[in-house]
């Protein structure tokens, strides 16, 4: 290569200045300080860990191992078998992503979940396939951050003076603590579901509606098709076309098993309770119009009527408030 320096092995030489014509790309402020960098490293020789990168906010230098760093992971990685780690990490970042109510950078998130595989994971079943290992990894998470209820201190495993945690303050930490351990529950929740249809809802209420929406889609297409197959080349098939039809003609019978556990319906969004239970009050208002004035609290018993109307219903819960009707 042109102007290299004699002993610089040229895949440095092209990584660092790959590396400096990305960060260039990305924050073109930064060249000027960028290019002297790769200077002085070309200048100083072989390259040794840990190396350096510029902190713009800073305005210093930092140490960096991120070589040490990946071949880290890589381990992890093989520990756990079929790229299992490195998939099941992608799913808690994109769930990280779209909950969007928790902050964990990627690099923190990654070593948070690495040092929870150990080299006796070897083999073990806890890693059998990504769901088990996604399981197995926020179950471990969970314990950790339970047994921690104050922000702790987590390095870099490879370069002991680099503090990853100081990404957080008090408040974050304690909020992606109580998340976590949220998540948990739905994970296991729809690990262990034995039924298929109801084990995709919830795997839904994990990672959202896109998990499975095909399939979801199919199952709730099929509906009437599973209710109209009971009763075919019966007389009450006369002049019904689809479900709604068959439930006007003979009632609720009409509904097939698992109608009410398919994929596509909401999951409920609050914690169960164990060891006791709950007494739940209801109540009523009567109110001029949606959004409108409250008239009057109305009585715990109503009597039957025929007027037309609608109602609307609100439930509050410790973990989620559910947004206003709209």
């Amino acid at each position: 290569m042109p102007g290299q320096q004699a002993g610089v092995a040229p895949w440095r030489v092209l990584t660092i200045l790959c590396l400096a014509v990305a960060v260039c790309f990305f924050n073109a402020t930064a060249m000027s300080v960028l290019l002297p960098t790769v200077a002085q490293a070309l200048q100083a020789g072989p390259v040794a860990a840990p190396w350096e990168v510029c902190n713009r906010d800073a305005n210093l230098f930092e140490k960096s191992n991120p070589l040490d760093y990946t071949n880290w992971l890589i381990e992890r990685n093989g520990i756990c078998g079929n790229n299992n780690f490195r998939k099941a990490t992608r799913l808690l970042k994109y769930l990280r992503d779209i909950k969007t109510n928790f902050t964990c950078p990627s690099f923190l998130l990654t070593t948070l979940l690495g040092i929870q595989v150990y080299a006796s994971d070897k083999g073990a079943s806890g890693f059998a396939d990504v769901s088990t290992t996604l399981k197995t990894l926020v179950d471990r998470l969970d314990d950790w951050l339970q047994a921690n209820p104050s922000k702790p201190t987590v390095r870099n495993p490879v370069l002991f003076e680099e503090i990853q945690s100081t990404a957080w303050d008090d408040t974050k930490y304690s909020n992606f603590r109580a998340k976590i351990n949220l998540y948990r529950g739905w994970i296991d929740d729809a690990y262990d579901e034995p039924d298929n249809e109801e084990s995709i809802g919830k795997w839904q209420r994990v990672f959202g509606e896109d998990f499975a929406a095909r399939e979801a889609v199919e199952k709730a297409s099929k509906v009437s098709e599973a209710a109209l197959s009971v009763v075919r080349g019966s007389p009450v098939l006369a002049g019904v076309a689809d479900l709604v039809a068959l439930v006007k003609k003979i009632g609720r019978t009409a509904l097939p098993s698992g109608f009410d556990r398919l994929p596509h319906m909401r999951r409920p969004r609050w914690r169960v309770a164990t060891g006791t239970r709950l007494t739940v009050n209801v109540g009523a208002q009567l109110w001029t119009s949606r959004y409108g004035q409250q008239v009057r609290r109305l009585p715990r018993s109503l009597p039957r009527s025929r007027d037309t109307g609608s109602a609307l219903m609100r439930a509050t819960t410790s973990d989620f408030l559910s947004p206003r009707p709209a």
